[in-house]
């Protein structure tokens, strides 16, 4: 017979497991930011005294009017600089920034315009820092999603720290810089995700929040997300980089008066020794030499229909030319053209 205690034992168990198994669903179900202890907006950590002590004396109101933040935005009303691929606009400096470090990850999309291949190298950023602290390096990674989907570049890049100022809140806000080799980028929408950034002495590091105000470049402002709490309002970055224009050559533009006789432009069965050949412009066919192209190049040379038969000629050449890439085919050409109407 059982004691009354060792009966009581596997429903204790059961009851400890269930406990157990609670608390650590519960522990999943908890937001990212309620687990970390550094909260994920410079706003909410000027408001936390751990944090509070370590800023600098608050201003009373906003960034003034000869602030580097207003400054730069003066200076970005006209067009892109020839370095930039993109900019979401410049610093703003008092709403607020976001966590780039202690397991956060900013995202902001931007865009290469249309008819372009772009080698990216760099880029910059508004940054909110405790007093004293200096940016030295972020993982930088840019995706084909929101911080997901193809990779085309995942990085920790050094940055260089440019002017800054105090804003209402304490912090120093400044300009960082960075190069690297990026991806070439053919015209589209692209994401850059801002993590893992590190100042010696391991402070919080946020990315300034600027909703894109300003924002110079194709398809802006961007669109943002953090992943702790989903989309949120875009941040101050320039994408830097060079930008090659695809163009298509114009066609050529072939004469269309009839020249002054047949025997002004074709007066030999061979117009060229390396290979350019025709028959006489009195028989039915003149011929190009080989290649495809040459090959269709045929047509009648009749007097009845001179001026067809030499703009046909001329597209032919142009066809001919193209095809075999014979430079000295276009100096033929050139001469051939040369010829008196």
């Amino acid at each position: 017979m059982h004691s009354q205690g060792q009966s009581s034992t596997p429903a204790f168990r059961t009851i400890s497991l269930i406990g157990i198994a609670t608390l650590m669903i519960a522990a999943v179900a908890i937001p990212a930011f309620a687990q970390n202890s550094v909260p994920p907006t410079a706003v909410q950590a000027a408001k936390m005294p751990q944090y509070a002590s370590r800023l600098a004396h608050p201003v009373k109101r906003p960034l003034p009017p000869n602030s580097l933040a207003l400054q730069r935005a003066k200076a970005r009303r006209g067009p892109l600089d020839s370095s930039d691929i993109y900019d979401n606009g410049p610093i703003n400096g008092n709403t607020d920034a976001w966590d780039i470090n202690f397991g956060f990850i900013v995202s902001d999309s931007f865009n290469v315009a249309a008819g372009n291949q772009t080698s990216i190298t760099g880029m910059s950023f508004g940054a909110w820092l405790f007093s004293g602290d200096t940016v030295t390096s972020v993982e930088v990674s840019i995706t084909s999603g929101e911080n997901s989907g193809t990779s085309y570049f995942d990085q920790t890049v050094n940055f260089t720290q440019g002017s800054c100022t105090s804003n209402q809140y304490g912090y120093n806000v400044c300009t960082e810089t960075g190069t690297f080799s990026g991806p070439t980028l053919n015209a589209g929408t692209y994401w850059v995700n801002l993590q893992n950034a590190s100042v010696p002495n391991g402070d919080p590091v946020y990315w300034d929040e600027n909703s894109g105000v300003g924002c110079q470049g194709s398809g802006c402002p961007s669109l943002a997300s953090e992943n702790s709490v989903g989309s949120i309002p875009s941040e101050s970055f320039t994408i830097l980089g060079s930008a090659t224009t695809t163009t298509t050559p114009p066609a050529p533009v072939c004469p269309v008066r009839k020249p002054a006789s047949m025997t002004s432009v074709i007066s030999a069965p061979t117009l060229d020794p390396r290979g350019w050949q025709s028959t006489l412009p009195g028989s039915s066919t003149a011929r190009l030499p080989t290649g495809a192209a040459m090959a269709r190049a045929s047509f009648m040379t009749s007097h009845k229909e001179p001026a067809i038969g030499f703009s046909a000629l001329c597209t032919a050449f142009w066809e001919a030319a193209t095809e075999i890439a014979l430079t000295e085919s276009l100096s033929d050409l050139k001469e051939l053209f040369s010829a008196p109407r």
